[in-house]
Formats: C-alpha cells, structure tokens, sequence
C-alpha cells in the first residue's frame, strides 16, 4: 500500500530520483495527491493569557510562497487562490506518554486494515475559525512571504494546551504538519523544480516526538510554526532561533551554489576544450567536479595542451613586465598601470547556463539537437505514466516511447497489461493526452514479421482496390435494378427519372425500395378491383338424379301405386 501522506521532500526525491519531468491533474484523476508541509505554531507573547477561557489562539506561519529549500515552489497567486480553503480545516494531534512519563504529541499516526483502508489515530484539538485573519505577511527577519493566521486550541478537551505551553517554553514554538491536497503539480527537467499549480488545504497536525525515540519530528520548510499568543518568550531565545535558521539557510544557499558551480563547470570545459556536449562520449552526470576535470584531460587533453599563437606571452623573457605583478610585502596598493584588473578566480556568469543537451543522428545526416537528454525524457514520461495510474492500478508500468508520434505505451510489470496514450510536451514539461486504450503484444516468428509489414505497407493500395471493386459491384447492380422490365410502366414517370438522376446518392437497395414503391403506386391508380357476387351454397345432386323425373318427387317412390 502506498503512503498517502508525503512529504513535499518525499514528492520531490522521487521525481528526482526516478524522473525529472510531470505534469498532473486531479481534473483527470479520481483523486488528488496529499503531502504534508512541515511547519511550526507560534504564539502572540503581547496577549494576556486567561486561564479560564476554555480555548488558547495560536498564531500560524502555515507555509511561505516561492521556491522553498526542498525545491519546491508555490506562486503568489497560487497561495491566494487556496487561502479561502483553509478555514475551518481541523488541528490534530495524536497523544502519547512518552519515554520521560510525559504527555507528548507524537506525527501523523496511520494504520490499514486488511483491505488496506487507512486508520486515522490523530483527533481534532482545535480549528482554524473563518475569524482566523488568513492573510500573506512578509517576515523581515527570514526574508520570506508567509501565509498567516490564528487557529484555535480547545483547553479542556484533551492535553493539548499542557503540552504546547512545554514546548513553547522550551523552544518557543511547536512544530507542525500542514497537510495539503494537490490539485495540479507539474516538475521541470531543466530547472529541477516542483511547482505547485493548484492546491488546498485539509488539515493542521501537532507535531512532538517520534514513538519510541523521543526525537524531535523537525519541520522541513524554513521558518514555519506555531506559537501560543498566551505565553511569552525572551527576545534572546527568538534571536537565537532566528540566527539558526539564518544559518541553515546560509547553508542551503551554499549547497545550491555547489550543485550550480558544478554545471558551470561543465560549460567552462567545453568551452576550454572546443567540445559542445554532442562530443562528450563518457557519462558525466555521476561525476564529481574533480573527476569531471580528469576526464576532460584524459579525454581530450591532448588537443587543449597544443598552445595557441599568442599563449604565454605573459611571462615570455620579451615581455617582462606583462607577467604576474608580485604581492607587496608591506600590503600596499599598487599603483594603477591603466591596465585591467586580472580576477584570481573566474567570476560566477549571471543567469543559468545554457542546458547540457544531446544530439542525435539522424538517416540524412543531419544532427538533431535537443536541450533534454534522452534518459530524462524516458524518465519524465516514466514517472508522469507510473505517478497518474501506477497506484490506482497497484502496478508499476514500464514505457516505450513514440515520439514522432507523441506516444507513450506503458505496460504492466504484474500482469502484462498494456495501454497507449498520447502525450503533450511544452518546453521541458510534459503532460497525458486524452484517454489511454487498452492494447496488445502478438509475438511472431522473423517471417511473419515480415509478412506484417508487407501486408501494412500495402494495406494502403489493397484497401484502393477494394474501394474500387465494391464501386463498380455497386453500380452494375444499380443499374439491372433500373433496367429490369418489371418497372417499364414507370419508366416514363418523372419519379423515375429523378431516382436515375440521383442514382449516385443511393444504395442499390435503396433504389429498389423506391422503384418498387412507385410501380405499386401506379398499379393502384390505374386498376379497379370489382367486388363479385358471393354464390348461394347449394346441394350437389347424387349421381343419377333427374328433376325432371316425377317419381323422383313421390314421398315413397310409387310403392303403393297400382
């Protein structure tokens, strides 16, 4: 059974890890797909406290907009278009006792049963009232746009509150889970982000310590939280997490400028060596900066080493003072020459680099350039395919791909089941066609293959022929219908005629049904059908009787005559 919860790290891991490009729609989908953002609760330490209200308001940085740490991105106005869905959504918790004997919030806590229907252990705490205030407020210190608002915590309904107030102050927060349905996400090869189209909220969970473990369940989008606005927190403790997350980001930032150093560098050897990427032969997109370095020399060292014209002349005998100016040991400036500073380090270009391509041969000789790799659309086309059908169909569909004519066809790894459907492709992005259709594989032998061909080759010519044979069957058979001599009475009428005028728009069939109709309708105008008289019924006379024969008529036949 697949999770039904994700995190946004999971999703983009995946795409990562087993494709690059996805477009998706809960439009042509029975569902949506539901990630969990981890975010913190914050509290309002100005607010007064009253321990006798039966609810605490807690203050909300459910998510921010733009790209995230995770690689994921939400548009501005893809968080204002979801805002009104996230009132009146529930804030869950699951309560524990942990290791130390306390009252603890634990994560997202899901059994199945044996139909593997999910089992829901989290319960309502609290809920994010249409008095929430749900608006995007930008946060100076993170430099990040949040969307914000309060939610109410129930007090004397379960621990909740009891255990907030712990961990506020503790940490002066507490983390917890925005759990979010997509509606429409689409991943971009050449950018390798996950953007989020279309969402809405469903729900808040309260976040503690891993069962079992005690370890803190750590947010993973920068900054978001929730606090209680009825206790207070010294403005040290918030300077020191804010330092820490300034940090982390820091950090982050390092990394992705890491990660982009490295496809300058690539674009650097190319250039350093006259190669474009259609010459690179080895594969370089597991390589490490310094082992991409080597295999450039290794490969093509050879042709970079032979020296231009002009190399050198910096530190020729014949031009000495063109050479490297030294360090002056005093650290004093050195005076300004006119000449152009030299960087020690080559400065970062502005902008992404252009996209490492691939090219391919084609029959003409012509070579065809493409910004994607094949292996990134198999992969983008592989994981758009697997993440619309592949958990509703519990399967995992290997695919062939067609892209002349822009189709993809995904068979079953379980079962052997095959679809086809076409697929549309913007830019790096690709998206599912219309309606997938069942199909089939027949294995044949090379000559039956060969067959095969022949048979589609001229299918195109067999099917003329046969167009033509049925024409002319077609039209000999009209024509013995018109000229049969059963409908030479109606042959002057000018119904006649105009079936023969119009011979072309009809069926042999349906020329006869009209030419019988109309010799039907001749033959009643022009007969009349007289009615004769019924005969009397009558006896029949024995053989030998005559009328005429008196004694015919004697009662007694003249027995008693003299």
């Amino acid at each position: 059974m697949s999770k039904r919860l994700l995190t946004l790290s999971d999703l983009y891991d995946f795409y990562v890890n087993n494709g690059k490009n996805v477009n998706f729609s809960a439009q042509t989908e029975d569902n949506t797909i539901v990630v969990q953002v981890p975010e913190r609760l914050l509290f309002d330490a100005e607010s007064d406290y009253d321990a006798n209200e039966l609810k605490a308001i807690g203050h909300f940085q459910f998510c921010h907009i733009d790209e995230n740490a995770n690689h994921t991105s939400i548009a501005r106005e893809v968080m204002e278009q979801a805002i009104p869905s996230a009132y009146n959504i529930p804030i869950l918790a699951y309560i524990y006792m942990n290791e130390d004997g306390e009252w603890d919030f634990a994560g997202h806590e899901i059994d199945y049963d044996e139909d593997d229907n999910p089992i829901y252990y989290e319960t309502p705490v609290g809920t994010v009232p249409e008095s929430g205030d749900l608006k995007l407020e930008y946060d100076e210190d993170k430099q990040k746009t949040y969307l914000t608002g309060d939610g109410i915590i129930w007090k004397y309904y379960s621990k909740a509150t009891d255990i907030l107030k712990r961990y506020v102050d503790s940490q002066g927060y507490c983390n917890v889970s925005v759990e979010l349905n997509l509606d429409e996400i689409a991943f971009n090869a050449s950018k390798k982000i996950l953007e989020i189209k279309k969402f809405h909220f469903s729900g808040v969970t309260l976040l503690g310590t891993k069962i079992g473990t005690n370890k803190i369940i750590k947010p993973g989008m920068t900054g978001a939280n929730v606090t209680f606005s009825d206790f207070s927190q010294t403005k040290n403790r918030l300077s020191q997490l804010l330092g820490e997350v300034q940090k982390l980001n820091r950090n982050i930032e390092t990394m992705s400028l890491a990660t982009k150093g490295a496809k300058v560098n690539f674009a650097e050897l190319c250039k350093k060596y006259g190669v474009s990427a259609k010459d690179i032969t080895f594969d370089y997109e597991n390589l490490s900066e310094d082992e991409l370095v080597q295999k450039f020399e290794a490969t093509f060292g050879a042709a970079a080493n032979t020296p231009e014209p002009n190399e050198g002349a910096a530190t020729t005998p014949e031009n000495p003072d063109q050479g490297d100016t030294p360090a002056d040991p005093e650290g004093e400036a050195t005076p300004d020459t006119g000449a152009a500073p030299v960087d020690p380090e080559p400065t970062e270009p502005t902008g992404d680099p252009t996209p490492v391509g691939y090219a391919v041969k084609m029959s003409d000789g012509s070579i065809k350039e493409y910004s994607l790799s094949l292996d990134d659309v198999y992969s983008a086309l592989s994981n758009l395919v697997n993440t619309t059908y592949g958990e509703t169909d519990n399967t995992w569909y290997s695919v062939d791909i067609y892209p002349d004519d822009n189709r993809v066809v995904m068979q079953s790894y379980c079962n052997g089941t095959a679809y086809r459907q076409e697929y549309s492709r913007v830019d790096d992005s690709f998206a599912l066609v219309g309606e997938r259709v069942p199909v089939h594989r027949v294995w044949v032998t090379k000559e039956e293959e060969i067959s095969l061909n022949e048979m589609k080759t001229n299918y195109a010519s067999i099917s003329d022929k046969l167009a033509t044979y049925e024409q002319k069957e077609e039209a000999e058979k009209k024509e013995k219908i018109l000229t049969e001599e059963v409908y030479s009475s109606i042959a002057d009428t000018e119904a006649f005629k105009e079936i023969l005028e119009h011979k072309a728009t009809y069926s042999a069939d349906e020329i006869a049904e009209k030419c019988d109709a109309l010799l039907l309708q001749k033959v009643k105008s022009s007969m009349n059908f007289a009615r004769k008289a019924e005969n009397s019924r009558g006896v029949t006379p024995l053989p030998g009787y005559n009328a005429n024969d008196e004694s015919a008529h004697d009662r007694y036949g003249g027995i008693f005559d003299d």
